[in-house]
């Protein structure tokens, strides 16, 4: 049994018998209640639309409106709110119990009252009404978490829109994936560097409008930037007209070496499109490349407030100086790459190169415009 005193609960008491109803008032309230007295049913209902109240304790038997009336206007009036009622009779007992049960009514008052009745049917009753309350308050509360939780979930998929936008889609996912460990934790791993720029750029962009260099750097990144997610390479990075392209992380790609040969070739063919309309314009510009595999370091690189994920070593250093070393439109590979070609009849030696920062000379063999060149003899012929 509940201790007096502790609820705060408030009642509404329907009787026109004032004896009564001031007994009712003054045992609810020695129980801890805020109690209400009204005299007419027509009352208690129009009270009832205006101030909610936590338990109605209804005579039967009234002038005007009666106490199942009563209970049938305020179900039909409130059919979603659990508002208990409790019917008074001096009547048949059991008779009163149908027709209360059939109008709404939760429970029954035989007269005369007892108070330790009174107190233990109206302590169940509040007892239910408090739980019920307790589950709207926190179906409400888990609404309004869900509300939150989707506007975030909407948030982060725009935020993951984005970042697929500045990163190559591998990082992206390899950033969102949210599988076990850091993913962006510096690692060792063998990959393949492929390093590609524009021969005379520089003089282009020198004579050309901003517009114009714009434009060109657009499709130009667009050429390379989809044939490297079509041979399944990671885009590194962007630098005026340097592009760096990476193969067997974080992507595994097990003949990453083909593969990286195989997309340097597909982006040199794919750029005499834009090579041809630029020379129209009086613009000379030529493709050129750098292939160097090895093992080198991986992760982020940066600072707090901008992190890049990129590779670091030789290897890099390497593709990058046989990048700068290409004529126009050769494709140099090292020594070590060329030796794990399936075809290695597909480059042309070169010779021993000398590298700033590499100590060793470098055996380097050339990848020329072979099927380009033909075309053209045939053109001349």
């Amino acid at each position: 049994m509940e201790p007096a005193g502790k609820s705060t609960m408030k009642i509404l008491v329907v009787d026109d018998d004032s004896a009564i109803s001031a007994g009712l008032k003054r045992w609810l309230e020695s129980d801890g209640h805020a109690v209400t007295v009204l005299y007419t049913a027509e009352d208690a209902f129009n009270l009832l639309e205006l101030e909610s109240h936590d338990l109605v304790i209804s005579d039967v038997t009234m002038p005007g409106m009666d106490g199942y009336e009563l209970c049938r206007k305020v179900r039909e009036r409130y059919p979603k709110s659990v508002i208990p009622i409790i019917l008074i009779t001096g009547n048949h007992p059991f008779d009163e119990r149908i027709l209360g049960l059939e109008a709404g009514a939760d429970d029954f008052l035989t007269k005369p009252l007892s108070k330790g009745e009174l107190f233990a049917r109206v302590r169940s009753l509040l007892r239910i009404k408090r739980m019920h309350d307790t589950i709207t308050t926190q179906a409400a509360q888990l609404a309004l978490l869900n509300k939150a939780l989707e506007e975030k979930i909407k948030a982060q998929i725009n935020q993951l829109t984005q970042l697929k936008r500045f990163f190559s889609p591998q990082i992206a996912n390899l950033l969102t994936s949210g599988n076990g460990g850091d993913p962006l934790k510096s690692h060792r791993s063998e990959v393949t560097v492929v390093f590609i720029d524009l021969r005379g750029f520089t003089s282009f962009a020198e004579m050309a409008e901003p517009e114009e260099v714009i434009a060109l750097l657009n499709e130009y990144y667009t050429v390379v930037g989809s044939e490297a997610l079509k041979f399944k390479g990671t885009l590194g990075h962007y630098a005026g007209d340097g592009i760096m392209v990476f193969f067997n992380d974080p992507l595994e790609v097990r003949d990453h070496v083909a593969q990286a040969l195989k997309m340097a070739m597909a982006a040199r063919e794919s750029l005499q499109a834009m090579k041809k309309t630029l020379s129209d314009k009086g613009y000379k510009l030529d493709f050129g490349a750098g292939i160097s595999t090895g093992f080198a370091n991986i992760g982020i690189l940066g600072f707090e407030s901008l992190w890049d994920y990129t590779v670091i070593g030789t290897v890099t250093n390497l593709a990058a100086r046989l990048c700068a070393e290409a004529k126009g439109g050769q494709i140099l590979l090292s020594q070590r790459l060329h030796s794990l070609l399936g075809d290695p009849g597909i480059a042309k030696l070169v010779g021993p190169m000398n590298f700033k920062g590499i100590s060793r000379p470098i055996i380097v063999y050339a990848v020329e415009y072979e099927q380009h060149d033909s075309n053209e003899k045939k053109s001349a012929a």
